[in-house]
């Protein structure tokens, strides 16, 4: 039977979200992505036209692909996304959800109207999401991913309120495994790490290279291999997990040098 997915987040053209979109097609999954150009554009520095390419992507490889842009800040654009998606593809057996909203920021800039921007995105629309695809599900092996972030394992002191609303994903994904797993749907949050998307010039990484065992950051392909895994047959036992996909992070611990 025919596999159809939903992919939240995937504007940029080099981001785990358009690489996501891409691996899914290659295992013959039919896809509709979303970003949101409001925020591409004015936040995260990329231009609209990414949306285009990882769509012709998709095509080339054979499979359906539909995009659109969607607030999903906003409830009824949930709503209205599955509307449009299960239109064009009929039902939806995958969700991802890439969708974030990060902003650097400091314990003195803080206010309630950047925190409440950060949890409206990185914990509301994640957790209404994964309600609108439980109630919407009439298969029995769905599947729902949540990208969530180092949150859990280090101080993200120059992103606090990013931060703060990440620590929601993995608390989604436990509180509802039960209740998914009641319909056969697996729920599951995937930790990429620090990962090279084209703009680790703007991040303080060296930490990251030092700390890592391989000497390099993470790449979208790592986690859209992981995406796989879970979506597979292979990963319908795991569920209400939090997987730290970080290629060998040991905070603390400077790479090994065997020679010594």
């Amino acid at each position: 039977m025919k596999t159809n997915a939903i992919i939240t987040g995937a504007g940029r053209h080099l981001g785990i979200g358009a690489e996501i979109c891409r691996a899914l097609a290659q295992k013959g999954i039919d896809i509709f992505f979303t970003s949101y150009d409001g925020y591409d554009t004015s936040i995260g520095g990329f231009n609209v036209s990414d949306y285009d390419k990882t769509l012709q992507e998709c095509r080339n490889i054979g499979v359906n692909a539909y995009f659109e842009t969607f607030d999903l800040s906003k409830q009824k654009n949930i709503s209205m996304l599955f509307d449009h998606a299960v239109d064009k593809l009929g039902t939806i057996d995958v969700l991802v959800n890439c969708l974030c909203y990060h902003k650097f920021d400091s314990i003195d800039k803080i206010d309630d109207s950047i925190l409440m921007s950060n949890m409206a995105i990185n914990a509301s629309s994640v957790f209404f999401l994964c309600k609108e695809f439980y109630h919407r599900y009439l298969g029995s092996n769905g599947r729902i991913i949540n990208l969530s972030s180092t949150q859990d394992l280090e101080p993200l002191t120059s992103e606090i309120s990013y931060a703060i609303s990440k620590s929601m994903i993995p608390s989604i994904v436990y509180t509802l495994a039960p209740i998914m797993a009641s319909k056969g749907i697996s729920i599951n949050a995937v930790n990429p790490g620090a990962t090279d998307i084209g703009d680790t010039t703007e991040r303080n990484i060296h930490n990251y290279l030092e700390c890592n065992q391989f000497g390099r950051l993470g790449k979208p392909e790592d986690i859209a291999n992981l995406i796989c895994f879970l979506v597979s047959d292979q990963g319908k036992w795991i569920t209400g997990q939090t997987i730290n996909s970080e290629g060998g992070i040991f905070r603390g611990l400077t790479r090994f040098d065997s020679k010594k």
